[in-house]
């Protein structure tokens, strides 16, 4: 078992590195994308709300939590939010541009807009590589969103986020790195056998206090 565990860290250490998202990367490998997004979703909602919520539940009193995504992101993310309490219609879907990415100035006002109606904001979920179309959303500009208003960033990269190895496309990648965490799925790219996700995050603190 040991042995077993001293693997799973050196890959995902691996894994971060190859994508540039971090030399360091702490995380864990998962039976596929959809349930690294999801446990994903959980450590962000811990974050936000407190570990007490182990104990006390959601709905302790306290404002619906809200999620932000695109309406392009994968099934996986309003599932996640379904599985975990926290309810679809509390997902926002934000409209894409024409390029098929997140429209970053809507998504700055329905935060705002859930602010000033008593919600509580706690994840926005990029993505990068979508399943209908590859497109990357913005991500750096989707990460000073996440910072201006102390919300989580996690990016669903399942797809795509192994393309940040090719040097003619990395520049879609930039902002990866400001990412809380960030899902992808050795089991495509990287062919290596059905199922392998991975979610990587930056700190393992605020992952292992989920828990």
């Amino acid at each position: 078992a040991p042995g077993g565990t001293e693997v799973e860290k050196l890959v995902v250490r691996w894994l971060g590195e190859l994508i540039s998202y971090s030399k360091t990367a702490h995380g864990l490998l998962t039976s596929g994308g959809s349930m690294a997004n999801l446990t994903a979703l959980l450590i962000a909602s811990r974050r936000k709300l407190g570990k007490e919520t182990a104990r006390t539940g959601l709905w302790n009193g306290g404002p619906p939590i809200t999620i932000y995504t695109s309406d392009e992101v994968h099934m996986s993310i309003p599932k996640a939010a379904d599985i975990l309490g926290f309810g679809r219609d509390h997902v926002r879907m934000i409209r894409c541009d024409d390029r098929a990415r997140m429209n970053v100035h809507e998504l700055r006002e329905r935060i705002q807009a859930d602010l000033t109606n008593g919600l509580k904001p706690f994840c926005i979920v990029a993505s990068a590589g979508t399943v209908n179309t590859g497109a990357v959303d913005p991500l750096k500009e989707i990460a000073a969103v996440a910072r201006e208003f102390d919300l989580w960033l996690h990016v669903d990269g399942a797809y795509g986020a192994p393309a940040a190895l090719d040097a003619r496309k990395k520049s879609l990648f930039a902002g990866l790195e400001l990412a809380d965490s960030v899902s992808l799925d050795p089991h495509k790219w990287l062919y290596v056998p059905v199922d392998a996700g991975c979610l990587l995050f930056r700190d393992e603190a605020t992952a292992k206090a989920a828990f």
